[in-house]
C-alpha cells in the first residue's frame, strides 16, 4: 500500500497525519496520543471530499463513521464511504 505523506499537525501532545494512498485514491488519517499510545487511532479509507473536516477533527469524523458503519453494518476498514465507482450515478 503506497503511502504518502500530505500533511503533519502536533497540538496538545497529538500529532494527526494526512497520508494518500495512490493505489485507490483514498486518504488515512492517523492520531499518535504522545501521552497514552492506547488512544492511537487510525481511519482508512477517507474520500478526497472528506480530507480537511477529517484531518482537522479526526475523533468527531471517526464517530460519525463508526455510526454510519452501525447503520449499514459495513466495517470502517471495508470502506462504508468509499468512492462511487466511475460510471455509476
Amino acid at each position: 500500500m503506497p503511502l504518502r505523506e500530505i500533511n503533519t499537525r502536533k497540538n496538545n501532545g497529538l500529532r494527526v497525519t494526512l497520508l494518500w494512498r495512490t493505489d485507490n485514491n483514498t486518504l488515512v488519517i492517523k492520531v499518535d496520543d504522545e501521552s497514552d499510545p492506547d488512544k492511537n487511532v487510525t481511519i482508512e479509507n477517507v474520500p478526497p471530499a472528506d480530507a480537511k473536516r477529517a484531518f482537522d477533527h479526526p475523533y468527531s469524523y471517526r464517530r460519525g463513521m463508526m455510526a454510519l458503519s452501525t447503520k449499514t453494518g459495513l466495517s470502517l476498514n471495508e470502506g462504508a464511504h468509499k468512492p462511487p465507482k466511475k460510471g455509476k450515478k
